[in-house]
């Protein structure tokens, strides 16, 4: 097909319709009728898409052959169906209703192919739909879905048909194109699902959301309800005092890694180990009210996607066992860099030897675990999975659990493709701390601090999956664009640590948003594009000729305006910094012009999710320190195939300090057949 969409666009006076196809589903179990073999007949007198028993779809096809498969015939609306309806298996059948504006049309099924089947589209549009998109507060990471609402025609009441007790609308997929003279020059405007519908006397009003409604969904991760959180009915054997506790869903780290003095090391005076109160609790998933050293062995950790847990193992350079209370492993800058306080390992070298993690010193690539002084350069470091695991008592003391000998790990592939991590403490590992008593679910914490590997922790690849997870299409080419121009990775867990519970994708994607300067806007294609706020640049110029008269409308805005950020990673701390200095969590900026010319003494703690923000708050800064300019214009349907963040020059009279001219960014549309209306912004100083 060929599309000449933006050359016709510029022509004022072409026609200019919309095509709208609204997908509602019937269930069809009532009227279903038996004629022997599993095959069940019915007539149905609208353009069926697809069926589905439940939640499975059948399988369509011209002559029905087996189990799970569906026919129409258009010639005489009978459809069958192989697959029992009964009050635990509801056929669904899924239906087009085509609607346009102005005269009735003869087009395909689907606009833009012409294989598909022709049919009619309907002249019920009583008034265009107007379609908003937006990035709303882009830089305080706040999303707007927007509404949008269709009015069409029901003078014979003939709408009325489609509401019976077995239809529904809600969540409808409705997809909007325009068109310009011709079928051949039309665009995707809109895909987005119904959300209400209203009857008047002659019309109805439908109203519909945009595809980033899925994100305002609770973030199940893409699994269900069952794997997200734990219940006694999914977990008979749960512990009482975990039910009702969600999975945390890990991003890079899980702990906010305060660490105290190790006072069992003597002759290393920095030697450190976790704060127990910095972990996150597993849940027991093998509880038994008989307390023995037998059962209650199995414990949930954490989910995260498809990685598991970060594994190290090296084989040392070098064994320093010269000072008391430590040895040092000399590796690679590469090897020791998985390493962090707390982590336990197996060594081999004649026998098994379980070591912990008290320093590591970056600088020189130094491990630095407990005493043992039968290690030389010939033990090997297992590739061992590296939870950090440690049990307090009812007294309050702290057993830090060893690898191999204490515990093991697991991970497990959830319905939804994510992974479930999980430890099985060894049978009588009590024996090996002095002082533990036989370990009480009801009594005793079970603690732990994980890494998934971090090739899953790319910001651009965390908003990719969160966005999947609510059921939207993510443009891939734009996720590695952002994840190369800004190379760190995200560090958190879903839910957050001050959370009690799972909230929605949309609250993670705006976190993100913010930490990163970036966005996502819905292209043309009905794709989720993830782009970094940068210079606007453009060479498309928008003049006084392009611009509706009397349509500017230009706001200044001096609230929002710091001349101090400090950001902070809850999740990603300081002393977790100390270890690794390539990664900044917390960093100060300051910007002096703020607070001389703007007359501004204002001071923000800025939370975010990234292990690094060094090189990502300067920008924010030049951002928040400048007062922001908002450019509001209603343009010609030229722009009616713009999207959200694309780059456009402004040549007119009127610009800020008199220039002839400015590049800004698309922040919000309205289109209309007639109109377009943008607003835009400079970003100063990015």
């Amino acid at each position: 097909m060929a599309n000449d969409f933006s050359t016709v666009k510029n022509n004022q006076t072409s026609e200019k319709f919309y095509l709208a196809r609204i997908v509602p589903r019937r269930t069809v179990n009532d009227d279903l009728v038996s004629i022997g073999g599993g095959q069940y007949q019915m007539t149905f007198p609208y353009f069926p898409q697809k069926a589905l028993a439940n939640e499975t779809e059948l399988t369509k096809v011209d002559v029905i052959s087996g189990a799970g498969e569906w026919s129409y015939d258009e010639d005489t609306q009978l459809l069958t169906v192989y697959s029992t309806p009964s009050s635990s298996n509801f056929i669904n059948i899924y239906y087009y209703l085509f609607y346009t504006g102005g005269r009735h049309k003869t087009i395909t099924e689907d606009p833009e192919d012409t294989a598909t089947a022709i049919r009619d589209w309907l002249p019920r549009i009583k008034s265009n739909p107007v379609i908003d998109s937006s990035v709303e507060d882009v830089i305080e990471g706040n999303l707007k879905v927007s509404l949008s609402r269709l009015i069409v025609i029901n003078d014979q009441f003939e709408f009325q048909a489609y509401l019976t007790d077995n239809d529904s609308f809600n969540k409808a997929e409705i997809k909007v194109w325009l068109a310009l003279d011709d079928i051949e020059n039309i665009q995707k405007i809109y895909d987005g699902r119904v959300r209400r519908i209203n009857l008047g006397e002659t019309t109805v009003n439908i109203e519909f959301d945009d595809p980033l409604t899925g994100i305002l969904e609770p973030s199940l991760m893409g699994d269900d309800s069952s794997e997200t959180y734990f219940t006694e009915d999914d977990f008979p054997n749960m512990a009482p005092n975990s039910t009702g506790l969600p999975i945390r869903y890990i991003f890079g780290t899980a702990s906010r890694y305060q660490t105290k003095t190790d006072t069992a090391i003597t002759g290393l005076t920095d030697a450190q180990k976790i704060e127990e109160q910095s972990l996150e609790l597993c849940v027991c998933t093998e509880f038994s009210n008989s307390v023995a050293t037998t059962t209650n062995r199995e414990w949930g950790v954490c989910r995260v996607s498809s990685d598991g847990f970060l594994a190290f193992g090296f084989t040392p350079s070098n064994v320093d066992n010269s000072a008391g209370g430590y040895t040092r492993l000399d590796g690679t800058a590469a090897e020791v860099d998985k390493f962090r306080v707390g982590d336990t390992m197996l060594i081999t070298q004649a026998g098994s030897h379980y070591e912990r993690v008290v320093l590591v010193d970056r600088t020189n690539n130094y491990v630095y675990i407990t005493k043992n002084g039968a290690l030389s350069t010939s033990a090997v470091v297992g590739s061992n999975d590296c939870p950090t695991i440690v049990v307090t008592d009812e007294l309050g003391n702290d057993f830090y659990l060893l690898y191999s000998r204490d515990y093991t790990t697991g991970v497990v592939t959830t319905s939804g493709g994510n992974k479930f991590l999980t430890i099985t403490l060894v049978d009588n590992f009590e024996t090996n701390h002095a002082g533990l008593t036989t370990l009480d679910p009801g009594i005793h914490r079970v603690k732990y601090k994980v890494r998934p590997d971090t090739t899953s922790g790319q910001h651009g690849l965390v908003i990719k999956a969160l966005l999947e997870n609510a059921g939207l299409t993510v443009n891939s080419a734009s996720v590695t664009a952002a994840n190369s121009s800004l190379p760190v990775n995200c560090a958190f867990s879903i839910p957050q640590f001050d959370e009690d519970d799972i909230k929605r994708y949309v609250d993670y994607v705006q976190i993100i948003l913010k930490s990163a300067l970036s966005y996502i806007s819905l292209n043309n294609s009905f794709e989720i594009e993830y782009h970094l706020f940068d210079t606007p640049l453009s060479t498309a110029e928008i003049t006084n000729v392009d611009i509706l008269k009397d349509s500017m409308d230009i706001e200044i805005k001096y609230n929002d305006i710091v001349h101090q950020i400090i950001s902070f990673n809850p999740h990603w701390s300081s002393a977790e910094a100390k270890e690794d200095p390539a990664d900044t969590p917390s960093v100060t900026e300051i910007n002096l012009k703020a607070k001389y010319l703007h007359n501004i003494n204002k001071v923000t703690r800025f939370r975010h999710v990234l292990e690094s923000m060094n090189t990502r708050l300067a920008k924010i800064i030049d951002v928040r320190s400048e007062r922001r300019v908002i450019y509001n214009f209603d343009t010609k349907i030229i722009n009616i195939d713009n999207i959200i963040g694309d780059d456009i020059k402004l040549v007119r009279d009127g610009i800020l300090g008199n220039d002839a001219s400015k590049v800004v960014k698309i922040l919000g549309l309205r289109k209309s057949p007639k109109k377009t209306n943008l607003i835009a912004s400079d970003l100063l100083n990015i």
